[in-house]
């Protein structure tokens, strides 16, 4: 996978006002909702997002968001930063009305440090667990569609990924508003000029797409750190479903670091 496209680092990364913040950790909430576009199934695809809430951003702690409306049905989720090096709890989940698409994405990212005279090793851990009620009638949507030259998922899931990277910026340059910092998140700013990240580590949840039950996945990444040297820690949590389904997913993080014997 290439780094530069993974859609994720887009966070933050936008060029953003005069005043823009310094972040080294932040966490962000977004919850949409979609009208289906029928076609041989209720919801052979969708159109742009009719209702929208964020929170958090940029460096904020914790961030939540919902939306819970007669005309779109639910979509919750939250983020929550613990006190501990790349520890975190996300929940996203979602219950669209007949005929809607709701998506929750619970995001953060952070920076670490190496202060020590040695060179560490870290883990960075997750845990998903997650609960999925999918109509026998969605079953027949289409896997994906094109709009625009993007494509769009139309399956239902609690899917989560986590990243670590190296960058050579102390800090993220992020906007002021919520607002401008979700619109980077989730669409294409990309990455300021001459910054290049560097992927250490990239996993993905998603092989229960589509799935009636509960169940739990683990994901973890190991990277070594220099002495003085600096790594970024990301994870997201997506529950997403159309038609009445009832998705949520709960994703906690946290990590490890040890002395580094060669």
């Amino acid at each position: 996978m290439n780094i530069k496209n993974f859609w994720l680092l887009t966070l933050l990364l936008a060029a953003g006002p005069v005043s823009a913040e310094l972040v080294t950790s932040t966490s962000g909430v977004m919850v949409t909702s979609r009208d289906c576009v029928a076609g041989k199934t209720v919801c052979d695809s969708f159109g742009r997002s009719t209702a929208s809430e964020v929170d958090g951003l940029p460096g904020a702690r914790q961030a939540q968001a919902s939306l819970d409306e007669a005309t779109v049905g639910k979509a919750v989720g939250s983020t929550m930063l613990t006190d501990e090096p790349g520890g975190a709890i996300l929940k996203a989940s979602i219950n669209p009305l007949p005929g809607k698409r709701n998506g929750a994405n619970s995001i953060f990212i952070q920076r670490y440090t190496n202060a020590s005279e040695q060179a560490e090793s870290l883990t960075f851990l997750a845990t998903l667990t997650y609960e999925q009620i999918i109509p026998a009638e969605n079953a027949d949507f289409p896997d994906k569609y094109d709009e625009e030259a993007g494509t769009f998922d139309l399956g239902s899931i609690a899917s989560a990924e986590i990243g670590i990277f190296a960058m050579d910026v102390e800090a993220i340059e992020a906007g002021t508003t919520i607002s401008d910092n979700m619109d980077a998140l989730m669409g294409e700013a990309g990455l300021p000029e001459g910054i290049e990240p560097v992927e250490l580590h990239f996993s993905k949840a998603q092989e229960h797409k589509n799935v009636n039950g509960t169940g739990t996945t683990e994901l973890s990444g190991t990277v070594a750190i220099a002495p003085g040297d600096s790594i970024w820690m990301l994870a997201i949590l997506q529950s997403l479903g159309a038609n009445g389904a009832v998705i949520s997913g709960t994703l906690s993080t946290s990590t490890t670091v040890s002395e580094l014997i060669e």
